[in-house]
């Protein structure tokens, strides 16, 4: 998905869940290699490459689309902060403001949706940190293993 329409699809609520349904497959992804993680299964110097790679390319993909999310929440917090002070103080002349605490969980109920959306692409990029960083431990270990199983090990 280009910059441009996610930033097109953040504007609404309507379309935070076209960017989900989007990145899925991603998603899926992540959550299939770390499976084979957990399960110990990905203990091949080619199959870690490949998973490796593949998470390397989903975490690439998803951190752009994290990070404009993350701007979007801000900004979007923010927004309705002033909204939703603006629209107390017209309401309620004469009547003592509202805490910054009580504008801070109004504004959380508005922007809850653009929140979960970053923690979501905030989980997914963390998992496929780590699962990165473990394949590459995995594999330095591997090459240890042969190193040391070996009569040269100059050889690697």
């Amino acid at each position: 998905m280009k910059i441009q329409e996610v930033r097109r699809l953040l504007n609404s609520e309507s379309g935070l869940e076209e960017i989900l349904t989007e990145y899925q497959p991603c998603f899926d992804t992540i959550d299939e290699l770390m499976g084979y993680l957990k399960q110990d299964i990905l203990n091949g110097e080619k199959e870690l490459l490949s998973a490796q790679t593949t998470l390397t390319g989903l975490y690439g993909s998803l951190i752009t689309i994290f990070k404009i999310a993350q701007a979007y929440k801000i900004s979007e917090e923010a927004k309705q902060f002033v909204l939703l002070n603006e629209d107390y103080e017209k309401n309620n002349p004469g009547i003592k403001s509202l805490s910054a605490a009580k504008l801070d969980k109004l504004t959380a109920i508005k922007i809850a949706n653009w929140r979960t959306l970053r923690n979501i692409f905030e989980g997914y990029i963390l998992a496929a940190e780590k699962a990165i960083i473990t394949c590459q431990s995995n594999l330095k270990s591997l090459k240890m293993e042969r190193a040391f199983s070996n009569t040269n090990p100059e050889k690697f």
